[in-house]
């Protein structure tokens, strides 16, 4: 009995471990794209927020989701990598993960701020923003390091993760080259092309999923002792 539980239960790990590493990114992606499709319909952002709310909530969640899945995602690649570049990786997307967190959290909180008249809610926001903690920890992180002005903790992950992949034999060719692509559009997309470059971006990340595609298949079909 002990031995089919420990079997449930790691083949339901691997399931979930595997599911994170596939979807985390893609979520990303869709709730971006959602982000970006709501805030075409309104130039003011006081107005995106108070005729549209649920858009903004929903979309804000999806990307929670995503963040939070990203973590047991950098682990398992890590593990499945066993390099010191991956648990680089690792800690950087965990940072990268609460500053988005408390980002999202704080968009969040505009929906029951934005009740208020406008001049009163942006007069909120500006006093949550320009607080000094808040700005450091999930605006400006480069006033906790100066070198963070120049590469954001996601940024950090995925060289780190990129470095890791390269490194190991175990990643098909095709895989990496969609990895790469997948780095190209999220990180200089906004370069290609002044009106597109923020929906490339955003589509990019998707490719993310796809890249990982062989170590998710991988963990799945795992044997369990």
């Amino acid at each position: 009995m002990n031995s089919q539980l420990k079997t449930i239960f790691d083949n339901t790990k691997n399931y979930f471990l595997a599911f994170s590493i596939i979807s985390c990114y893609p979520l990303y992606s869709f709730g971006q794209i959602w982000l970006y499709v709501a805030n075409q319909r309104s130039v003011d952002f006081y107005e995106k927020i108070t005729k549209h709310p649920t858009e903004w909530i929903n979309a804000h969640l999806i990307l929670m989701l995503a963040i939070v899945l990203m973590i047991p995602a950098f682990f398992a690649i890590c593990r499945y990598l066993n390099s010191v570049w991956a648990q680089l990786s690792v800690c950087f997307i965990t940072l990268s993960s609460l500053v988005l967190f408390g980002q999202f959290t704080i968009d969040l909180c505009l929906v029951e701020i934005f009740n208020l008249p406008e001049t009163q809610a942006y007069a909120v926001l500006d006093h949550i923003q320009n607080n000094s903690i808040i700005q450091a920890l999930f605006y400006d992180n480069s006033k906790l390091f100066f070198l963070f002005k120049f590469a954001d903790f996601a940024l950090l992950a995925q060289i780190n993760l990129g470095i890791a992949l390269f490194k190991s034999p175990k990643i098909p060719k095709w895989a990496l080259i969609v990895f790469c692509m997948a780095f190209c559009l999220t990180f200089f997309g906004m370069l290609f092309h002044p009106e597109y470059g923020r929906p490339i971006k955003r589509i990019g990340y998707s490719l993310f999923g796809i890249a990982f595609l062989p170590i998710a298949l991988t963990i799945i079909r795992r044997k369990n002792s």
